[in-house]
C-alpha cells in the first residue's frame, strides 16, 4: 500500500513540476531522486539495479536538457545592428499577430563572428507592406498578389533587390505588385490577409496573379510551433475541413482533453524539443496535412475572390518529406513552380545559392525569381 501511495504521489508531483519554467530539468531531478531513494532502501538486487539505471538514466537526460540550454543562452555569433533593432518594428497587428509598423524605414545590418554579411534597408508603405514598385499605367493592368515570409519580403536585400519590386520593374510598371511578405510569417498568415479583407483594403486593381513562396519551415509555422507567432491566425484540420480557431494562444490543451497538443507545447518548452523540432521542423504527418490544406485553402479563396486571377506556388528546394509535400499540392491541381528550376546554370547536386551564413537567397536567385514571373507567369 505505501509503494502504490509514493507512486501516486511521484505522479502528481510530475505533473505539477511540468508547470514551471524548465520543466524537463525539474522532471529529470524529481524522478532521480526517487529513484535514488527506492536504489537506497530496496533490498531486492533486480529492483534495485532497475531504480539505479532510472536514476542514471534521468541524470543523464537532465544533463543532455542543461547543455542545450546552456548553449541557448550563450550569446550568438549572429547578431543585428542598426535601427531595425532600434524602432518599433514588431508592433502587435489584429490580423497577423505582428507586424511592421506603417510608414517606417529601417536598416540592418547582419554581423555573423563580427563580420557584417549584408546590409539591407526595409522601407514600409502606409498599409505596412515593403515599398512597392512604380505603376507606369493608369489604371494598371492588374494586382499582383505576393504572399510568404521572409523569402518574400526580401529579407537581406535592399528594397529595390526584392522579387515583387523585380517584378513591377521587369513588367515595365504594368501591375501593381503588393508584397506582403513579413519576417516569420508562414501561409496562415496569407490566408487570413485574404478571409479578413487585408488584401481588398490596400489593392487599388483586380488581382491578376497571386504568389506564394513556400519553404519547408512553413510547414511548422502553419501548426504554430514557433515562438514568435504566439499570437498568430491558427487553423484547425477536422472533420469539417480547415477551419480558423483564433490564434495560436487561444489553444489551451490539457493532458486530458488534447493530449497530443498538450504534449507538443510541452516540448515546445524544452530545449530537448525545440532541438528536435529544429532538426525535423514540421514534419509530422497531421502538420503537413494541415499545412496542405492552408495552401489549398489560400488558393480557393484566390479562386472565389477574383475569378480572373491565377495562383501559383513557387517552391524553394527541401527534404524529401517537403517534395512529397509539393507533389500531393501538384497533384491537388496547385500549378508548383520550383525555384531551381528558375536557375537553369545550378550545377547538379549544388544547393540554391544564399547569402554567406544566413538562409535566405540571394540578389541573384531573387531576380532569377522575378524574370520567371516576369516572363513565364504573366505573359
Amino acid at each position: 500500500m505505501r509503494a502504490v501511495v509514493g507512486v501516486l504521489v511521484l505522479l502528481a508531483a510530475s505533473v505539477g513540476v511540468l508547470r514551471l519554467p524548465g520543466p524537463l530539468l525539474w522532471l529529470c531531478g524529481l524522478w532521480a531522486s526517487a529513484s535514488a531513494l527506492v536504489a537506497a532502501r530496496c533490498k531486492p538486487l533486480a529492483l534495485r539495479a532497475f531504480a539505479v539505471t532510472c536514476a542514471a538514466l534521468a541524470l543523464v537526460l537532465a544533463a543532455w536538457e542543461g547543455t542545450l540550454l546552456w548553449r541557448e543562452a550563450r550569446p550568438s555569433s549572429t547578431r543585428f545592428e542598426g535601427s531595425y533593432v532600434t524602432q518599433d518594428l514588431w508592433l502587435p497587428h489584429p490580423t497577423f499577430g505582428y507586424g511592421p509598423k506603417p510608414g517606417l524605414a529601417v536598416e540592418a545590418t547582419r554581423l555573423v563572428a563580427g563580420e557584417p554579411i549584408y546590409t539591407a534597408r526595409y522601407t514600409y508603405d502606409a498599409h505596412g507592406l515593403r515599398q512597392p514598385p512604380p505603376v507606369s499605367v493608369t489604371p494598371p493592368a492588374g494586382a499582383v498578389l505576393c504572399f510568404g515570409g521572409s523569402f518574400t519580403l526580401g529579407e537581406g536585400v535592399a528594397d529595390e533587390r526584392a522579387y515583387p519590386y523585380r517584378v513591377g520593374v521587369l513588367s515595365e510598371g504594368r501591375y501593381e505588385v503588393l508584397n506582403f511578405g513579413f519576417h516569420g510569417y508562414g501561409p496562415h498568415h496569407s490566408l487570413a490577409a485574404l478571409q479578413e479583407g487585408v488584401v481588398d483594403r490596400v489593392r487599388t486593381s483586380e488581382p491578376v496573379l497571386a504568389l506564394y513562396l513556400a519553404i519547408s519551415d512553413h510547414v511548422a509555422r502553419a501548426a504554430g510551433c514557433k515562438s514568435w507567432d504566439r499570437e498568430g491566425p491558427r487553423y484547425v484540420l477536422g472533420p469539417d475541413g480547415l477551419q480558423r480557431a483564433g490564434r495560436f494562444s487561444d489553444a489551451r490543451p490539457t493532458l486530458f482533453s488534447d493530449r497530443d497538443l498538450w504534449l507538443r507545447e510541452l516540448l515546445r518548452r524544452t530545449a530537448i524539443g525545440r532541438k528536435l523540432r529544429g532538426d525535423r521542423s514540421g514534419y509530422l504527418h497531421d502538420e503537413r496535412a494541415r499545412y496542405e490544406a492552408v495552401v489549398l485553402a489560400l488558393r480557393d479563396e484566390v479562386r472565389a475572390r477574383y475569378p480572373g486571377a491565377s495562383f501559383h506556388v513557387l517552391a524553394w528546394e527541401g527534404e524529401s518529406a517537403w517534395l512529397g509535400t509539393l507533389t500531393r499540392l501538384g497533384e491537388a491541381g496547385v500549378p508548383v513552380h520550383h525555384v531551381r528550376a528558375m536557375l537553369p546554370d545550378l550545377a547538379e547536386g549544388q544547393r540554391l545559392p544564399t547569402l554567406p551564413g544566413d538562409p535566405h537567397p540571394t540578389p541573384e536567385v531573387y531576380e532569377a525569381i522575378a524574370r520567371y514571373v516576369a516572363t513565364q507567369l504573366l505573359r
